[in-house]
C-alpha cells in the first residue's frame, strides 16, 4: 500500500462526511440522524477508497495479516522468556537460570525451524507453555525470598524446575522430529542425484567420448 493511500482515503472520507451532512441539512433532516448517516457514508467511502488504492489481493492481505500476527506472537513469547530469566537472574540461582537460558535457545531454534504454513499455530502452542511457566517462575522467585511462608519450599521449587525441563524436552523433541523430516527429504534428493551416476554408466563409451 502506498504511504499516501491512508491520508488520501481519510481526506476523501472527511469530505464525503461533510458533503453528506450538508445534503441532509439542506433536506431539513434532524441533526442527530443527519450526523449518524453522514458518518456511515464517510466511513463507507473511506473504506472504498482504501480498497481502490491498495493493489494487494485478498490473498495477499490475508498473508500480510498472518505474518503480522505471527511476528507479534513470536516477540511476545520471547519477551516472556526474557522476563522470566531477568527475574531469576536476580536470585543468583543457577539451577533455574540455566534452564531458562536453555529455554530461550530452544524457543529460538523451534521458531526458526517451524514450517511457515504452521508457524502461527505452533507459536500459539509455545505461547501456551510460556503462559503456564510465567506464574510458576514468579512463585519460584517469591519462595526464594520468603521460604518461611511456604509449605515444603524446596519441593515447590523443584516442581517449577521440572516444568521448565519438560518444556525444554518437548521443544527439543519437536526440533529433532523436524530435522528427521528434513533429512528424509534430503535423502530423496541425494538418491535422485546418485541416479545420474548410473545414467552416465549406461551411455556407450563412444558417446561419452
Amino acid at each position: 500500500m502506498s504511504r499516501f493511500a491512508i491520508p488520501i482515503a481519510i481526506a476523501v472520507g472527511v469530505a464525503s462526511f461533510l458533503a453528506a451532512l450538508l445534503l441532509f441539512h439542506n433536506a431539513y433532516w434532524d441533526i442527530i440522524p443527519s450526523i449518524g448517516l453522514s458518518i456511515i457514508v464517510g466511513f463507507l467511502i473511506l473504506i472504498g477508497v482504501l480498497r481502490l488504492l491498495d493493489p494487494r489481493t485478498e490473498q495477499q492481505l490475508e498473508s500480510d495479516t498472518y505474518v503480522i500476527e505471527t511476528e507479534h506472537l513470536e516477540r511476545e513469547v520471547l519477551r516472556q522468556i526474557d522476563s522470566m530469566h531477568a527475574k531469576v537472574k536476580q536470585l543468583r540461582d543457577t539451577k533455574v537460570e540455566d534452564l531458562l537460558v536453555d529455554l530461550r535457545g530452544n524457543a529460538d531454534a523451534y521458531i526458526q525451524r517451524i514450517p511457515k504454513d504452521s508457524l502461527l499455530s505452533s507459536i500459539g502452542v509455545l505461547k501456551g507453555y510460556t503462559n503456564s511457566l510465567e506464574p510458576l517462575v514468579e512463585q519460584y522467585a517469591d519462595i526464594t525470598r520468603y521460604p518461611r511462608y511456604y509449605d515444603d519450599p524446596v519441593k515447590q521449587q523443584e516442581k517449577t524446575r521440572n516444568a521448565i525441563r519438560n518444556v525444554n524436552a518437548e521443544l527439543s523433541l519437536q526440533i529433532k522430529e523436524g530435522i528427521k523430516s528434513d533429512q528424509s527429504a534430503l535423502t530423496v534428493h541425494i538418491q535422485m542425484l546418485d541416479a545420474l551416476k548410473y545414467k552416465r554408466l549406461d551411455v556407450p563409451k563412444e558417446e561419452q567420448e
